[in-house]
């Protein structure tokens, strides 16, 4: 505000008269790098203060005009930026003045606004470019030190191993497991059906003998041996030959 109140004393100063408008038409700051923002400012003074009628091209302008007013004094103030070629200069500093202010009866011309590149010509010819910044690539860093981490990592690594060989091993006696449970189960009912048929007639007890042996092939070569003779005997397989064939092999799995 004080810069404000200072700009319209000095445009009061300059008036050409009493009750005649004058104009006055800064930038601030005055001298900027190639892309920086500048406000700029107009003070329009006088008993009537007319509305000014300006442009800041060939700066862009980045946003609304704000106008203040007070008593025979009108300031206004619009944020730009110098973004276009315009802007620069084969020396490296440009001298950026827009088109004269109109206020009414009253003009004034802009006092010039200094653009600095930030790079020039020279900059751009020379055999290695001149860097403002340290491009130096910085040493890697990080959080957990790498033969640390490398060494978890293979712990890692192994437990993993581990425990796919573990579930391996554990599918496959589960596997075996379930089989001789089926095997179990087929033996069981080869039993109950050969006390089944020893009341029936003599195919059914042959039937029944050979259905013992066939399962008894794949785990117990005596006991299957024996059913099969007892299977294809003649005479024909007894009741009590059947019963004790199914007390012998009953009598195994227990032990």
């Amino acid at each position: 505000m004080r810069t404000v109140v200072a700009a319209a004393f000095a445009a009061l100063a300059v008036a050409p008269a009493a009750g005649a408008a004058s104009v006055r038409a800064t930038f601030e700051p005055s001298a900027v790098g190639f892309g920086d923002t500048v406000t700029a400012r107009v003070v329009v003074t006088g008993a009537d203060a007319p509305r000014a009628v300006f442009s800041v091209a060939p700066l862009t302008q980045l946003g609304p005009t704000r106008v203040r007013r007070a008593e025979g004094v009108v300031v206004y103030e619009t944020p730009a930026a110098c973004l276009s070629e315009a802007c620069v200069s084969p020396s490296g500093r440009a001298r950026i003045a827009p088109e004269p202010v109109r206020a009414g009866e009253a003009t004034a011309e802009w006092r010039p606004l200094t653009v600095t590149a930030r790079v020039t010509d020279a900059d751009v010819s020379a055999a290695r470019l001149p860097f403002r910044a340290d491009t130096t690539v910085p040493p890697a860093t990080s959080r957990v030190d790498p033969s640390t981490l490398s060494a978890l990592l293979v712990a890692a690594a192994i437990v993993l191993v581990a425990a796919g060989l573990a579930l391996v091993v554990f599918a496959i006696l589960r596997r075996r497991r379930t089989r001789e449970l089926e095997r179990e189960d087929e033996l069981a009912r080869a039993l109950r059906l050969a006390r089944a048929a020893r009341g029936r007639p003599e195919r059914d007890r042959r039937a029944a003998a050979g259905n013992v042996a066939r399962v008894l092939g794949r785990r117990d070569d005596a006991l299957a041996r024996n059913a099969d003779d007892l299977a294809w005997s003649r005479p024909s397989p007894t009741p009590d030959a059947l019963t004790e064939l199914v007390d012998d092999v009953e009598q195994e799995r227990r032990s």
